[in-house]
């Protein structure tokens, strides 16, 4: 009888700590997804804002910093921000998922800590001419003057109007590829080859 009760009582105690250590895995597993969401909130951020280092505040040192994002989830928080460096043009992003511990609420909670690094790539255009005035004529080739550009151009007039010009007896656009709002206009003699 007594070699019975000993063989329940650790089967008792085994069967205890197998839940124990379950519920921890699982808040582990929680606070994991949590950190990932964090990852993906400032991913997403960062595709809006690209290097606005406004946008993003600065990573956090530890859950619940409030110098960083702190978002409330169900069951837990993700603390996350992150740093930018304009040299590289890469945000280094750090998250802490946060979920309570299963183990009693005196415990600390349960946190996993994950980083990534997002490179901002620019766009394959070697030449951009941008005018938030909506003046005509963004771009404009005088003097028989001619631009050789071995990426795409982009120009924007941001109006109706020419987006660029060439004027002079002579000039020349060349890339392989352009993309104007607005349209060009040729004064005289010019040419463009795409």
């Amino acid at each position: 009888m007594m070699v019975m009760s000993v063989v329940a009582m650790t089967a008792l105690q085994v069967s205890a700590s197998s839940a124990r250590q379950s519920k921890r895995v699982n808040a582990a597993e929680k606070a994991y997804a949590f950190a990932e969401a964090g990852l993906n909130n400032a991913a997403a951020l960062i595709s809006q804002s690209k290097a606005d280092t406004s946008a993003i505040r600065p990573a956090p040192g530890y859950a619940g910093d409030l110098g960083s994002t702190v978002t409330q989830l169900p069951g837990g928080t993700v603390t996350w921000g992150g740093t930018f460096d304009a040299a590289t043009k890469t945000w280094t992003i750090k998250a802490i998922g946060s979920v309570p511990n299963p183990t009693g609420p005196t415990a600390s909670p349960v946190t996993r800590t994950l980083k990534t690094a997002i490179t901002l790539v620019p766009p394959a255009i070697t030449f951009a001419a941008l005018n938030k005035s909506s003046d005509n004529h963004t771009l404009i080739l005088r003097a028989n003057a001619s631009l050789e550009v071995t990426n795409a151009i982009y120009v924007n007039s941001s109006n109706d109007h020419d987006g660029f010009d060439i004027k002079g007896t002579t000039g020349s656009i060349t890339a392989p590829a352009m993309d104007t709002t607005g349209g060009w206009e040729f004064e005289i003699s010019g040419s463009m080859a795409v």
